[in-house]
């Protein structure tokens, strides 16, 4: 009997070792990929150190074209967009990118969606921070979300499953990035999106509350901007953050339903996202509204 649970403590030691050894390589290769979102994402998390900052989902990725924040406003830029998530996640980002360093603007796009709005959006969340999981951050943030992930987490082969061809598709790619920024090309057949009514989520709130707080610590501009969405039935959602920002000193710039954009179809790839020729136009009209909080 003895023999028989040393083997079994044996086998377990033997595991247990090739999950820690598998968590390693695969956190290896994923600061090393060359390309891609996984580039994009180690270059937020390790490397920029650019002047402004855009923060926001894959409309930020999309709507903000770094070129021409850089040229107009004479600051180097970096779009930290990443599809899919909101405050949840890029509450941890700006904690990871001010351990480095301050940047002196952040232009953060609003996805009601992502950034206010009771979603479940869970798992998003839960997937965009399973790469830092033992950040103590992150490891906090899906502990909280989700006990059973948390769990699961703490194995490698659960926590980076699939990620190797995923690192190796963004190793081959050529996704033609621009510092961050990601246009996209032409329009699809365009549908009009109905929205059921929406809840405002407390606990994302409060992560907003939290971010325009460290920002006033860090003397760190902050500014909230919703980005245009074609022909949306929403409303008027930044009225529920505008009270709270002014709390903060923090402009609120609404395109949301603004009718110079929302109405064109040739600005739009889909409902919720320009094209590269609609980005152009929005952050071409953006430069002037930003300019005095410089």
């Amino acid at each position: 009997m003895k023999k028989f649970f040393l083997k079994l403590m044996i086998f377990f030691v033997i595991v247990a070792a090739i999950d820690v050894g598998y968590g390693f390589y695969c956190d290896y290769y994923r600061r090393h990929v060359k390309d891609g979102m996984t580039r994009m994402d180690n270059i937020a998390a390790y490397e920029t150190r650019a002047d402004i900052l855009i923060f926001g989902s894959s409309r930020a990725r999309r709507h903000y074209d770094t070129r021409i924040l850089s040229d107009s406003l004479g600051m180097s830029c970096f779009n930290c967009g990443f599809n899919s998530l909101g405050i949840n996640f890029f509450s941890f980002r700006l904690q990871q990118i001010l351990e480095r360093y301050t940047p002196k603007m952040i232009i953060y796009d609003i996805t009601p969606h992502y950034d206010m709005m009771q979603t479940d959006g869970t798992q998003a969340d839960i997937l965009g921070l399973k790469p830092y999981f033992y950040d103590a951050r992150a490891y906090a943030k899906i502990r909280e979300a989700n006990m059973v992930e948390w769990i699961k987490c703490h194995m490698a082969t659960y926590r980076f499953h699939d990620a190797i061809e995923e690192y190796r598709a963004d190793d081959k790619s050529r996704s033609g990035f621009i510092n961050g920024y990601a246009p996209l090309k032409g329009t699809w057949k365009i549908k009009e999106q109905r929205h059921d009514q929406m809840t405002k989520d407390s606990a994302k709130m409060r992560m907003l509350e939290e971010l325009m707080a460290t920002c006033q610590a860090k003397d760190l501009k902050l500014i909230f901007v919703l980005s245009p969405y074609y022909h949306n039935d929403m409303g008027d959602l930044a009225a529920g953050l505008r009270p709270l920002a002014q709390r903060y000193g923090v402009p609120v710039i609404d395109h949301f339903n603004d009718s110079a954009f929302i109405n064109s179809d040739s600005l739009y790839r889909d409902a919720s996202h320009l094209n590269a020729r609609g980005a152009t136009a929005f952050t071409t009209a953006l430069i002037p509204e930003l300019k005095p909080h410089l």
